[in-house]
Order: structure tokens, then sequence, then C-alpha cells
């Protein structure tokens, strides 16, 4: 068999054009890239980046160490939902580790990394149906807390593209629609993720920050009562803020100054109405 190198710069200039004013629109050879042959083309502060460690090797919460500027492709994968996956597997009984399961496995090492992914956040699942809801919910969570962590970031980070939107088989994958059709959990959570206005609470420097991140254009002050509770429920402290989002796309208020205590075994409510 014969090998040959593209060098993707080179193909989009024999295509494209050698300058920008010849190219039809806008691009670059391909992604990740860092505009800069002497620069690694995944460096997070150049460019477009791909995270893929986070998801294979380390928590999801790990996202936090890094501060790209834009990320073309991340994600998690996990089954089908249970209508398309029992329409394509008969196992009898179904397993995570079955033939058939494991015929629609589409990540090297798979069930492991789904376990991996699931340990401190989920208990261990008992049953299949167990494993099947569990893989799916730690999917929606995972991909909220990455997609919120990015657009806190806002300026610095611009955008985030998540791998991937649906399938065209009924695979274990990192779909947010299967291979039928079906939406999997995480669609839900990345509409509530990715919509123009947004409420998430992050840790910055000296504590936790309340992020206002408003890309719809339009002025938006939201009102937001944020209390301090103990592990009943009962109300430690209580403050109220109001972030004013535009035209800048994001306001941060020190979550931890308004209702800061001593008391450690305690949690941070927020809640908001916008206007």
């Amino acid at each position: 068999m014969t090998q040959v190198k593209v060098h993707a710069g080179r193909t989009v200039r024999a295509v494209g054009g050698d300058t920008p004013a010849q190219l039809a629109r806008p691009c670059t050879p391909g992604s990740p890239y860092s505009f800069d042959p002497q620069r690694h083309p995944n460096e997070p502060a150049h460019g477009t980046t791909h995270i893929w460690d986070v998801w294979n090797t380390l928590d999801h919460t790990g996202c936090r160490s890094t501060a790209p500027r834009f990320v073309a492709e991340f994600g998690l994968h996990v089954p089908p939902t249970r209508a398309t996956l029992t329409r394509a597997v008969h196992d009898e009984p179904l397993r995570p580790d079955s033939p058939g399961v494991r015929l629609h496995q589409e990540a090297a090492d798979g069930n492991a990394k789904l376990a991996g992914g699931m340990s401190g956040h989920l208990p261990p699942p008992e049953t299949f149906e167990d494993w099947h809801w569990a893989t799916s919910l730690n999917q929606a969570c995972a991909l909220a807390f990455g997609v919120e962590q990015l657009r806190s970031l806002t300026p610095l980070c611009m955008g985030a593209v998540r791998w991937q939107l649906n399938d065209v088989w009924p695979v274990i994958s990192w779909s947010a629609v299967d291979g039928d059709g079906r939406c999997k959990p995480m669609w839900y959570a990345l509409r509530r993720s990715f919509r123009d206005r947004l409420l998430t609470v992050q840790p910055r420097e000296g504590g936790l920050a309340l992020v206002a991140v408003n890309d719809s254009g339009l002025r938006w002050c939201v009102d937001v009562p944020v209390r301090r509770c103990d592990v009943d429920g009962a109300v430690l402290a209580a403050a109220s803020v109001s972030p004013e989002a535009f035209p800048d796309p994001l306001v941060l208020r020190s979550a931890n100054q308004l209702v800061a205590g001593p008391d450690r075994a305690a949690a941070l409510g927020i809640g908001g109405a916008g206007r």
C-alpha cells in the first residue's frame, strides 16, 4: 500500500488561493489549528482546540484546568436511547459487556471509560437499566458542566462545538441524537446550557462567582436571590444581586462575599428571574 502525506495548509492554499483575499470565505487549514507552524496545533491560547484528555482519561471536572480560546471538539460517549438500543440489540440478558452491546460500542475500551466517567458522581449501577440511565445522565451533566465552564470564560473563550450532534446507526457514541432520531438526555441539557442567557456559578480566585452570560444582543437585568443553607435546607444567610449583562456578555459577582459564613456544612443556592 502506498502512503501519501498531505499538508493541510498547502492543500487549502492550492484549492482556495494563497491570500485571504483569494479565499471565498475565512477558513483555517484544519482543526485543531494554532495559526503558527512553530506552535503546537492544539495550543489552547491560540486558534481552535480539541479537548479529549478530560473525557478519555480524566474526570470531566478537569476541564476547569484549561482556558482555551475556542473549543472545536469535545464530548462523552454513551448508549443510544433505550428504545433504539433494544430495537437493534437483542441479547438475553442485556449487559454492558454482552456481545451485541459490545458490537455497538464505538469507543476503544469504552465501558471502562464510561465507568471511570461516572465514578465519584453517581452510585455504581447494579442492573443494565441502571447502567443505561446512569451513563446517559452522566453525559448530560458532564457536557453541561463543560459548556457552562467554557461560556463563563467569555470573552477569552468565544465558542464551543461539541462532538457530535447525531448518528447514522444505533451505537454507543458521542451523539446528542441517536441513530433513530431520538434525543438523549444530553440534548436537553445542552439546550439549556447553550441558551442565549445563562446564569452559572463557577470557581474563581477568592471563591465562587455568579456569572451572567448574555448572548441575546438585548439588555438583560436579572434579579438573583442568593442563599446559604445547611444540609437540611434551613437558610443561614441570604442576599440579592442584580447584574445587568449588556452590552458586555457577562458580569461577575462574588457569591461567597454575599452570604459568607463559617459553617462549612452548607450549600449555596441561587435562583433568578430576568427581565
